[in-house]
């Protein structure tokens, strides 16, 4: 059910409402570029194209040390920014800025859910940033290439050590695991809100629901099963996919829900919680 807008709109609410307008479309732009260009695991995607001969492979190893990481670093930058993952770290950022968009057009329906994902997603980001192994990495690296003290040299590759397990994304209970955690949670509680407002289509929830579902098996196979670790990612992967393009190009269709007091669409939701 929704109420009809009132056509007087007050400056400090027109302000307010052109706010919730740019912080929509952002969302919907940030949406599209998650779901087309910086999605997450490139490093599983490039191990893909070289195995199907689609890109080259240098056939060098895996890194599994941190010399052989700073030694990677050093020749190819690059290539080990995204066997690191880095570009996850875009995904995140790109990603909650969606979920301010869809917060933006939810806030007065289900403003409890929505509030709760909104701090899942502020901590889910904070976590990832502060986690990030190739910052680590790549700050150790530098200070490893330019030493010549073998004593420094050897602390450096311990610190490296300790960045390699304190940033593993597959390993219980470091940060960038919680921060996978926060923003699957955050993105289910969205999910379920999108499949309650009738601007969007119920599908388009429903899909965001399952990816996030799959998703937060990470926590169960990191536990359980860590040998199965990445199975939940590849399989959420695809509906990841769809669902953010096909929220990008809602939020950047549908009108933004008005500011209380005053309006700029045409229906506003009505708060059912």
């Amino acid at each position: 059910m929704h109420r009809a807008a009132t056509d007087r709109v007050s400056p400090a609410g027109a302000a307010t409402a052109d706010g919730w307008r740019s912080l929509q479309a952002l969302g919907g732009i940030a949406a599209i570029l998650a779901g087309l260009v910086f999605r997450r695991w490139w490093s599983s995607e490039l191990a893909l194209l070289e195995s199907l001969g689609i890109v080259h492979a240098t056939g060098a190893p895996f890194p599994a040390t941190p010399a052989e990481w700073f030694a990677l670093i050093h020749a190819q930058p690059f290539r080990a920014l995204v066997q690191l993952n880095f570009f996850d770290l875009v995904n995140f950022v790109l990603v909650a800025l969606m979920y301010v968009g869809l917060f933006s057009r939810l806030r007065h329906a289900r403003t409890a859910s929505t509030t709760l994902a909104m701090g899942l997603t502020l901590l889910g980001v904070a976590l990832s940033l502060s986690s990030s192994q190739a910052a680590n990495l790549f700050t150790l690296g530098a200070q490893f290439g330019a030493s010549t003290d073998d004593a420094q040299k050897q602390l450096l590759l311990a610190a490296g050590q300790s960045a390699l397990v304190t940033g593993n994304p597959v390993a219980f209970g470091t940060g960038v695991f919680w921060s996978y955690l926060s923003l699957y949670l955050a993105g289910l509680l969205l999910s379920l809100g999108m499949m309650r407002d009738r601007s969007f289509a119920r599908w388009t929830g429903v899909l965001g629901a399952v990816a996030s579902s799959i998703g937060l098996g990470f926590f169960f196979t990191c536990a359980f099963g860590p040998t199965l670790s990445i199975l939940p990612a590849v399989l959420s992967a695809p509906c990841n996919l769809v669902w953010y393009v096909a929220t990008g190009i809602a939020l950047l269709r549908i009108p933004p829900v008005a500011p209380l007091g005053g309006s700029t669409s045409t229906d506003e939701p009505v708060n059912d919680e």
